[in-house]
């Protein structure tokens, strides 16, 4: 049986959209007024022992910035990755060490091996990788941390070249983190998250009725008619429930494109925020894919809201491609 995650990948299942927002005021004073100069931020002056806890990603943030020859730098679209949404970092002190495991939303560790906080900067050393030995560096700065808040902001800044033509770029992941015992519901996003009702998500079925295909915010009419035309065509719905040991689940249902004949799956569910993981095994192996659930509304008394994917388009930094799945919920 074709699994319905590899058919749906086929349809071009991914990504966009980066919008930079700008204020200002009007002074009606017939005298200028000085510019408002806000204080500058305090130097960041973190320890080790600041960084104890359990500290989950609420936000994952992708930046790229092509550097020119002369030492400028030319912003290129940035992407969300929503993969993250839920990975852990623990940090604690053992044998007069300070160590960290982090961990992927199941709870299987990643990586561990100690660390050090001076200034406004984490330095790791790798122990392991997926329980393979390692030994290996790398820093975080910390572009904010309130530990009594428990919350924790850090920039990994890393470089690369463009393949062919050895075009040098900087990346910038920025990850935003919270404090599971202090502030495990915390989200400053913005704009602010859908944060996910799933009482309400299992009220009736949801039928996907379109999609939308955009690059770096741009609407490509042509793509998105495909991309339309495909998912009405595959009739796909989702039914969303809870079963009696309080597993959150879904059961995916669509007609497959070779067939025609229509196909259901059951997945197990976990749920951060705006972020919906589908879980499945492929080859003897835990997988998932993911669902953002973005732009809610009720409209006449029906929900309404719109899977958004980003990715890089063909390799190139330069666009972002959005892919948008819209849903709606049948009437009770």
């Amino acid at each position: 049986m074709v699994h319905y995650y590899n058919t749906m990948k086929k349809i071009l299942y991914i990504l966009s959209l980066m919008a930079l927002v700008l204020s200002g005021c009007v002074n009606n004073s017939d005298e200028p007024q000085p510019p408002v100069v806000p204080p500058p931020a305090p130097p960041i002056v973190a320890t080790s022992a600041d960084l104890l806890g359990t500290w989950e990603t609420y936000y994952y943030m992708k930046e790229i910035y092509f550097m020119y020859q002369n030492g400028d730098k030319k912003v290129f679209p940035g992407l969300r990755l929503t993969d993250y949404d839920g990975y852990r970092t623990q940090f604690y002190e053992e044998d007069g060490k300070y160590k960290y495991k982090s961990f992927n939303v199941v709870g299987n560790v990643n990586d561990e091996g100690t660390y050090s906080a001076l200034k406004d900067t984490v330095y790791f050393r790798i122990l392991a990788k997926n329980g393979v030995p390692a030994d290996s560096t790398t820093k975080h700065v910390i572009r904010r941390l309130e530990p009594d808040k428990g919350i924790l902001k850090t920039d990994d800044i890393y470089y690369g070249t463009t393949a062919g033509s050895g075009y040098k770029y900087e990346i910038i992941d920025t990850r935003a983190h919270r404090n599971t015992a202090i502030a495990p519901t915390f989200s400053d996003a913005s704009p602010a998250k859908v944060m996910i009702d799933f009482a309400e998500m299992s009220k009736a079925p949801w039928d996907v009725i379109g999609g939308a295909y955009y690059r770096n915010g741009s609407y490509y009419s042509y793509e998105s008619e495909i991309i339309d035309k495909a998912l009405v065509k595959s009739e796909t719905t989702y039914e969303f429930y809870t079963r009696s040991d309080n597993q959150k689940m879904c059961k995916i249902s669509s007609l497959y494109p070779d067939t025609n004949e229509r196909g259901e799956e059951t997945y197990e569910l976990m749920i951060f925020d705006d972020v919906i993981y589908f879980f499945f095994e492929d080859s003897g192996k835990l997988a998932d894919f993911n669902m953002w659930v973005t732009s809610w509304k009720t409209e006449n008394g029906v929900n309404k809201f719109i899977d958004k994917k980003w990715d890089r388009y063909n390799n190139d930094i330069s666009i972002v491609v959005q892919v948008e799945h819209h849903l709606t919920q049948r009437r009770n």
